[in-house]
């Protein structure tokens, strides 16, 4: 089932929390972004709050040449920056959403942001959201001129180990940063 607010894009996807947000991350690293942080949102309520909910990730990413084009249009544009993604289980249903890039970058007003927020969206919505919704779809293919498609390559990508110092104000058990030598970046 695709769920669609004016802000996100979502699926429900018929696999695992842990193998959804697995291929959630391949279908990145297959589409050029990196994943710049996750946040563990269940692990942080409860070790905040006590709260238990439901397992719920989020995932910032970027790619670092459409980042470089929205910031060389738009300065100021970090603030409403990295993507989000959230792999998460509602209702006992594993749920892939993605911001929608069309609707983030409209709100900017910068006609120079129009290509590349469609370009953003493409990749998450389509390559990333649809692949985890287990259609078989993956990555356009190099030769098939946008109508082929190929399943991405399952790949883990490395985390990075926590600082030793911890900050009062972050658990390491609940954020992760990932091993990528990318500045933080919007896509």
């Amino acid at each position: 089932m695709t769920q669609t607010t004016t802000y996100s894009n979502a699926r429900n996807v018929d696999l695992s929390f842990d193998d959804a947000l697995t291929r959630t991350r391949a279908a990145l690293v297959d589409e050029g972004f990196g994943v710049l942080f996750e946040i563990d949102v269940q692990a942080t309520m409860q070790a905040k709050l006590g709260v238990s909910r439901e397992p719920y990730v989020i995932l910032g990413a970027c790619n670092p040449q459409l980042a470089d084009r929205a910031l060389t249009a738009e300065p100021q544009l970090g603030v409403l920056l990295p993507c989000n993604l959230v792999v998460a289980v509602q209702d006992g249903a594993t749920v892939v959403s993605a911001v929608a890039a069309d609707a983030m970058l409209g709100m900017v007003g910068n006609p120079a942001l129009e290509p590349i927020a469609h370009e953003v969206a493409d990749r998450l919505e389509r390559d990333v959201l649809v692949v985890c919704a287990g259609g078989g779809l993956g990555r356009r293919s190099e030769d098939g001129g946008g109508q082929a498609f190929r399943q991405p390559q399952l790949r883990r990508q490395p985390q990075a180990q926590p600082p030793k110092s911890r900050s009062p104000r972050r658990s390491r058990s609940t954020i992760s940063r990932s091993n990528s030598a990318t500045p933080c970046c919007p896509w």
